[in-house]
Order: C-alpha cells, then structure tokens, then sequence
C-alpha cells in the first residue's frame, strides 16, 4: 500500500464519523483539572427534560471477538431496558456521561512506551513531581456511578454546594487493590473557559448524540479491529470498522 492510499483510508476514516473522538482518557495516577458543563432546561413542574451536556445512560457491557471490554449504547431510562437484558446479572450497567473543559493533566511520569515526552512541565504538587499536559479543550467524560454511587454522590454534593460549571475540580484516576475508582474533588479555583471555546461548546454534540455515535452495538456483521499506533498518552489508537450499518438498537 502506497503512501497516497494510507491517506485516502485516513480521510474515509475521519470522514466516517461526523463527530471526532473527543473522550477524556485518563491513565492511573492522572489528575485532571476541569470544569463540567450543565445546560438543564426544565418543564413547567421543575422537571429537568433536557440537558445537552450532562446525561445519565444505560449500557449493555460486554467483550468483543478479541476480549476487549466494550460498552454499549443502550438506552436512556431504566424501563426501557429490554426484559432479556434485565434478567442477566451485571450485563446491563447505569454510566454517567458529561462534557467537560479541561484545562490540563498532571502525570505521575512522562515516559510513555519508553519515550519522554518532552512537551509535559515539570511541576512540584508537595514533594511529588508531576508533569503538565496542557489540554485547553472540551472533552467528553463516560463512567460508572461508582461503588455505592460514590461518584454520583460527589457529583450531586458539588453541584448543590457551588453548581458544578462555576468551579474547576480535580478529577483523579485512582487504583485501589484490583479495582480503579474515579475521585472528584471540588477546588477553590473559579471556572476561566476562554471566550472563544465557550463559542465552540454551543456546537458540540449532545451526550446522547455522542453516545450513539461511538457506542452504539452493531449486529449482523463483522468487526474488524486494528491498531494505529498509540496518542501521547500512550493509549492505543483503535480504529473499529464494521460491514453494514444495521443498529440493535
């Protein structure tokens, strides 16, 4: 393959999408320091209908032909989960998705895969050094409740206390024996998104949007699953096609 094809594949790949991956992936250890976005509209009752950037889901978890763990689009309330999926202890499991404005990332190193990456400030939290990812953008969190809806709790406590889109807080990857928790903590910094970026959030995808776009289940076809290589998080770049475009759901 020419050098002229692997551009026309990568092209067909970005153009496949109408929306470019924009998870915040984090890796153990990791601090990131953010300001979660709320845009509630309510009926006549008080009711919250609509929120475009912060959504609670249900997914169907399982593993593809290759054992990698996969999430699954499934639907927005509980009743809606089909009785055969009810029914099957820890397949069906409740996420919580929300956009966020990332300001940067403190790493506990910057070697990635053996390679520095020389782009990361080195910085003093305490005794400890950490390095510096500047992000500057939005990114798009998915997660559990947490055990005991831990998570759900801290989020809810914040929100009541200061409102979740004027404060940043720092959100942490922990691992804890054999399992890895999500910590969100508030900080006393006040939320300071640039004029221009608050611009570009009126036109990002809803959660839910997003959600079916990148974890809806397919049916009826094949999977292919190949590696591009890896981002500067050293995460596996994953590029997932499929043969037809029938939805489960």
């Amino acid at each position: 393959m020419g050098i002229k094809a692997i551009q026309q594949k990568t092209e067909e790949r970005a153009n496949s999408k109408t929306t470019k991956r924009r998870e915040l992936w984090l890796k153990n250890g990791d601090d990131a320091r953010i300001s979660i976005l709320t845009d509630e509209k309510e009926d006549e009752n008080g009711k919250v209908i609509e929120d475009r950037y912060f959504s609670s889901f249900y997914v169907r978890k399982a593993k593809d032909d290759h054992g990698y763990d996969k999430k699954y689009f499934l639907c927005e309330k509980r009743e809606d989960i089909p009785q055969e999926y009810r029914e099957q202890r820890g397949v069906v499991a409740e996420q919580i998705g929300f956009w966020c404005y990332v300001y940067f990332i403190l790493h506990e190193t910057n070697v990635i895969k053996g390679i520095v990456i020389e782009d990361w400030k080195k910085v003093k939290r305490g005794n400890l050094d950490r390095y510096r990812e500047e992000v500057n953008d939005f990114k798009i969190y998915f997660g559990g409740v947490g055990k005991d809806r831990l998570f759900e709790s801290n989020l809810v406590g914040i929100d009541m206390e200061f409102g979740l889109p004027n404060i940043i807080n720092s959100l942490r990857k922990v691992k804890t024996g054999d399992s890895t928790v999500y910590v969100l903590k508030e900080t006393p910094d006040k939320t300071n998104i640039p004029e221009g970026k608050i611009t570009e959030a009126k036109d990002l995808p809803s959660v839910i949007e997003y959600a079916k776009e990148y974890l809806v289940e397919w049916v009826g076809n094949k999977k292919t699953r190949t590696t591009e290589g890896f981002d500067m998080n050293g995460e596996e770049i994953v590029n997932d096609t499929q043969d037809d475009n029938e939805s489960l759901f």
